[in-house]
């Protein structure tokens, strides 16, 4: 066993001489075989190794008896040791995880405040195939099924290429003391009923089986990790300042696609993507409807602006809220406008200046459901024109509608309405855009 780990240290780079490494130690057969692999090699491959051990606070006395073999094992070895505890108990009806989620967050995060080059845990062969197992059970894709990683930022696993039954030997020849965890012994938890029923069962067709797995999780995360590289370079190719382009984005394939939106959301902070959030991502870019959104976690919008794919966080995407207007000036920071109204010397009638007898109290808004807007072409819906002006869907309810106490009298950017421009109009609003140093 410990030729396996040297291999697996020298040939994969997981350690360079001169680092040092955490090495966590439950007490197990499994991470005492590590530690003990890691102190016997720490001369000739030139490393600082530090034991570390984590007390969950689930097993009452035997946790407290887990700790103090460590400790003592250490204490006769002098091995450094560094050792915190928490309530685990107490973490999971806080935020609601399982008590192994809760467990491991808790573990790894003591793990990682520590200062060191790497961290390494004993997760071997045996625990690769049922982690690929418990996957396949789930449900899962390429990704799932690529087991155990040996390195993922500092945490590193240099017993992937050892079997349970290495370790065991390994204990056993060394005479290493090892804890034996009861809760590994029953079968109500999924993963113990896959080690003592299914994999045995499946170790009669094939006693390889978990060298088997490792060659297969192998070869898929070569794969996966070409499959991740074309979907960096794809989001690279698609972006512009107005998102994705969609159409450069339809033009790869759907392993590609899939993997790009993972990448978009984790860019996004959106930490526990499904494959359902996913799915609904690609669907937006292969939707025929150029105003489609999708609501994701984190408050994340995603939408099309016809041709392109945007995001924004929900509190970005405001409405125009309405004012009433009188002879001044007034900001509408929303939409980047200011408003100048004032007694008309001219008569004005552009997209941008409209010039209005108001019937009672002159005002600006946001679009409302049933707003018509009479032009030269005649009259349509103000839904559709922003249609057909391809204007799109989270910016058109920024679009400053003018109206008076009778209706609607103009929309910036299209014009006055037909129907309600008066020869001799009384007052000018002119829209203005803000300058930059004026916008919130």
């Amino acid at each position: 066993m410990r030729d396996k780990v040297t291999q697996a240290v020298l040939d994969s780079g997981l350690i360079s001489p001169g680092q040092t490494v955490v090495c966590a130690v439950s007490g197990g057969a499994d991470s005492m075989a590590l530690l003990w692999a890691l102190w016997s090699l720490k001369r000739e491959l030139s490393l600082t190794v530090i034991a570390a051990h984590f007390n969950h606070r689930l097993r009452g006395d035997a946790s407290d008896a887990d700790e103090a073999l460590v400790k003592q094992f250490c204490m006769t070895h002098r091995i450094p040791l560094r050792i915190s505890s928490g309530d685990v108990a107490l973490a999971a009806e806080r935020t609601g995880d399982s008590l192994e989620l809760a467990a491991r967050r808790l573990r790894y995060a003591f793990l990682e405040s520590l200062d060191c080059d790497r961290i390494a845990t004993a997760h071997h062969a045996d625990d690769n195939l049922e982690t690929v197992l418990l996957n396949l059970v789930r449900g899962t894709g390429l990704r799932g099924l690529c087991g155990i990683p040996p390195e993922r930022g500092r945490i590193i696993r240099p017993l992937l290429t050892c079997t349970k039954e290495d370790l065991t030997a390994y204990c056993e020849q060394h005479r290493l003391p090892t804890a034996l965890d009861a809760t590994n012994e029953g079968d109500d938890a999924r993963r113990n009923r896959l080690r003592h029923q299914v994999i045995p069962a499946l170790k009669k067709e094939n006693p390889r089986l978990a060298q088997t797995a490792l060659t297969m999780t192998t070869l898929l995360r070569q794969d996966e990790e070409d499959l991740r590289v074309q979907a960096r370079a794809a989001l690279d190719a698609c972006h512009s300042k107005n998102g994705y382009s969609v159409p450069m984005l339809r033009s790869y394939p759907k392993s590609v696609l899939s993997r790009a939106m993972r990448l978009i959301l984790k860019q996004y902070g959106v930490k526990n993507a499904t494959s359902t959030h996913v799915e609904a991502l690609v669907g937006l870019i292969l939707s025929n409807d150029p105003s489609a959104s999708v609501n994701l976690p984190e408050d994340l919008i995603a939408f099309r602006e016809y041709d392109s794919l945007l995001f924004h966080q929900r509190g970005e995407l405001r409405a125009l809220l309405a004012r009433e207007l009188a002879i001044g000036m007034l900001d509408l920071p929303e939409a980047h406008l200011r408003v100048f109204v004032s007694p008309a010397d001219v008569q004005l009638h552009t997209p941008e200046v409209f010039t209005v007898s108001p019937k009672g109290k002159l005002f600006v808004r946001s679009r409302e459901v049933g707003d018509k807007l009479t032009l030269s072409g005649g009259t349509k819906s103000l839904k559709k024109r922003m249609i057909d002006r391809k204007i799109p869907k989270p910016a058109r309810d920024l679009i400053p509608v003018l109206c008076d106490e009778e209706g609607l009298l103009g929309v910036w950017s299209f014009g006055e309405d037909k129907k309600r421009i008066c020869p001799q109009g009384s007052l000018t609003v002119r829209f203005t855009p803000m300058e930059e140093e004026d916008a919130p």
